[in-house]
Formats: structure tokens, sequence, C-alpha cells
């Protein structure tokens, strides 16, 4: 018994993990939603490993932009940071990124930039997650009132 009530405890606070990584993945995709554009330039390009087996990768990508007088250098791809891939999918996103390229700076900071927007498919991995554990959670409970 004491065993369920820990796997439904330990359930409940995974589901709430996803859903705030969930609520904050859709918060930064608003907040920065109506960012000005500036057109930059690919310095550097590459993948490197998020892992020591070398099982997921991501893009590092250098890129120095102009917002008024002031030149800037820039390192984030994507708007919450660093996303890992398997290594093709992650070099055919590095080589497919033009020299000139778009970059996305807060208008309140311009040295916080991005090149591009989160993949959709992180919130949803993040919100099926969290409805999955949640109904996990519940259903031990459920078993708990039952049995």
């Amino acid at each position: 018994m004491i065993s369920r009530i820990l796997i439904a405890a330990c359930t409940f606070a995974g589901s709430a993990l996803a859903f705030w990584i969930a609520a904050r993945l859709r918060g930064d995709s608003r907040q920065s939603r109506n960012w000005p554009t500036v057109s930059g330039t690919v310095v550097t390009r590459g993948i490197e490993t998020m892992q020591t087996e070398a099982r997921s990768f991501t893009p590092t990508v250098k890129y120095s932009y102009t917002v008024g007088d002031r030149q800037y250098v820039g390192q984030q791809v994507y708007r919450t940071g660093r996303v890992g891939s398997l290594s093709r999918p992650a070099q055919r996103l590095v080589d497919g990124l033009p020299e000139s390229i778009p970059v996305h700076y807060n208008p309140r900071n311009p040295g916080e930039a991005f090149l591009l927007a989160n993949p959709r498919r992180l919130f949803w991995i993040a919100a099926v997650f969290g409805a999955g554990a949640f109904l996990f959670g519940l259903l031990q409970v459920l078993t708990l009132a039952v049995g």
C-alpha cells in the first residue's frame, strides 16, 4: 500500500513537471512570436552530442547580426535552447540554413536572439507525457480506494 502511494505521488510530481515544461514552452513561444527580425550571417555551423553515448545531437550555429548600430553574436538556434535529435536530421537542419538568415531578437534586450521557433513536437511530447502520468497516478489512487 505504501509503495502505491509513493508511486502515485511520484507520478503526480512527474505529471506536474511535464505540464510545467509544456506551459513554459507555450509561454516562450507566445512571448517571442512578435519579436522583430533582422538579417544575420552564419559564422560557424555544426552539430554536437548532447549525451556521452552520442545518441542525441544538437545543432550548433554561431551567427552575427546588427540591431541599430550595434553588432551582436548569437548561438541560440531554438527559442528555448538546445533541442536534440538523431545525427542525420541535426546535420540536415544545419546544412539547410542559409548564410544570410533572419534572426529573431528581443526588442528590450537585443542580445537575446534565436533563429528558429521551437519544434511543436516538444510541447506535445510534454503535454501527452503529463496527461499520461496524471492518468496513471489517478489509476493508482483509485486502486488504493477500491482495494
